[in-house]
């Protein structure tokens, strides 16, 4: 009866983690408009905000449905969670429409009845007291462009025969992604070492992560707060590995760092300036810098302080998955086979009986990319 739940639950789609796409100068967040928007954001208003109460009618009834179940006070406790937090992403959307239609018309009022940082906490578990801490910025590597496309292919067509089932894509965007099985490069004609490892280590981490769940528990399911162990793995995962391809250093809280500078009194060209100096040391290009500038403001106006904090997800994940496994190694496993969070890790809910065997897929890639070097 849980997984019956948690089938019906995993139809009801509903993400809060778009890209923002700049047209002219408009700021146009895909997960609210689409791509390339041009109408009338008046008039698309009732057209999402209808949307939003059809997915909020449907759990509403699984809600009701839940309760009456029968079910085990842990697998209803669960499942009630589930709900709810998807209940709070669509009171999110609907909170926070205003302010990013105001960044395609500029007419539009925009008012906050309470702080985002509410809907920071319950998604991510992050504050802006994540952000006292002081980071510093060690030694960092010099990665060169000098792998071709071709030979990217060829480590690429290793992959697909140890795992026919990653689907690779090049497209336009800077960024390398995973989405639905999808694991998107950007097209480019040469490629530096950093960018490989972070091909097969870290997108492929995600890749396993949802391709593993599907394969223990027979559908496709993200749990509610799944991403802060989601990006803590990954990253776990591409230093693991890229230590044993080359002296691949240890991780840096990049966007912890220009978070903090977002927050501080300065012009925005100043701030600008310095999320491209601490970014140009993560070997991203001044363009995509500047894409990350517009990032940050995600959900909230530009040159804001109320900041939409996901993006520390990355050190705070980074830290709970180096908790987790160094009090059990066994811990490894359960965070690889499925999209959880700790109250569905801490219960054993599904097993990772039928993962895929990605630590030897993982030890493969190695090899091969050593040969290249």
């Amino acid at each position: 009866m849980f997984i019956h739940f948690l089938e019906k639950l995993s139809r009801i789609k509903i993400s809060i983690n778009g890209r923002i796409e700049e047209d002219g100068d408009q700021l146009i967040n895909t997960k609210i408009f689409w791509n390339n928007f041009t109408g009338d954001v008046f008039l698309y208003k009732r057209v999402f905000f209808t949307k939003l109460r059809k997915k909020e009618s449907a759990l509403l009834r699984i809600q009701s449905e839940v309760y009456k179940a029968g079910l085990s006070i842990k697998h209803r406790d669960i499942l009630i969670q589930e709900i709810e937090n998807k209940l709070l992403k669509l009171e999110f959307l609907r909170y926070i429409y205003n302010t990013e239609a105001q960044k395609i018309n500029p007419e539009i009022q925009v008012h906050y009845p309470y702080s985002i940082e509410i809907y920071n906490k319950a998604f991510f578990w992050v504050s802006k007291n994540n952000l006292k801490e002081q980071y510093k910025i060690s030694q960092v590597i010099e990665f060169e462009n000098k792998y071709s496309k071709k030979q990217l292919l060829s480590l690429i067509s290793l992959a697909k025969r140890e795992c026919p089932d990653i689907i690779f894509k090049f497209w336009k965007f800077s960024n390398f992604s995973h989405n639905a099985w999808i694991i998107y490069i950007p097209n480019q004609k040469y490629y530096n070492l950093q960018n490989i490892i972070t091909l097969f280590f870290h997108e492929l981490t995600h890749f396993f992560r949802s391709y593993n769940g599907e394969r223990n528990l027979g559908f496709s399911y993200q749990f509610a707060w799944y991403s802060t162990l989601e990006e803590g793995i990954a990253i776990y995962n591409e230093y693991l590995y890229g230590n044993k391809i080359c002296k691949y250093g240890s991780f840096i809280p990049y966007y912890n760092l220009c978070l903090q500078v977002l927050l501080q009194d300065l012009e925005d060209e100043e701030k600008k300036y310095k999320i491209i100096e601490i970014l140009g040391l993560k070997w991203f290009s001044i363009e995509r810098s500047l894409q990350y500038y517009n990032r940050f403001y995600k959900y909230c106006q530009l040159w804001w302080t109320h900041l939409f904090l996901k993006d520390l997800i990355y050190y705070n994940g980074y830290k709970n998955v180096r908790k987790l496994l160094r009090q059990d190694k066994d811990n490894y496993e359960k965070i690889m086979a499925w999209d959880i969070w700790i109250q569905e890790f801490w219960h054993n809910i599904i097993t990772p009986d039928n993962s895929f065997p990605h630590t030897k897929f993982f030890n493969t890639m190695v090899r091969e990319i050593k040969k290249i070097l």
